[in-house]
């Protein structure tokens, strides 16, 4: 099961997926309504910053192992 959730962390396609219907949710509120509440653009807000904050520790992993690899 461990290696269930590390496939999980690093999988581009699930997080993508799930930033891109929470940021399509914002937006059909925004056009539908005319505003959205606050705890839906915090909860968009935490999405977004960890599928980035994802990304960033991805590329920084890799670097890692091809600088380990080339010594």
């Amino acid at each position: 099961m461990t290696g269930f959730w590390e496939l999980l962390k690093q999988s581009v396609i699930f997080q993508g997926l799930l930033v891109l219907g929470i940021l399509g949710l914002v937006a059909y509120m925004y056009v539908t309504t005319g505003s959205c509440p606050s705890e839906l653009m915090e909860v968009m807000m935490v999405i977004v910053g960890f599928f980035f904050g994802a990304k960033v520790q991805q590329a920084s992993n890799s670097a890692v192992e091809r600088m380990k690899q080339n010594k």
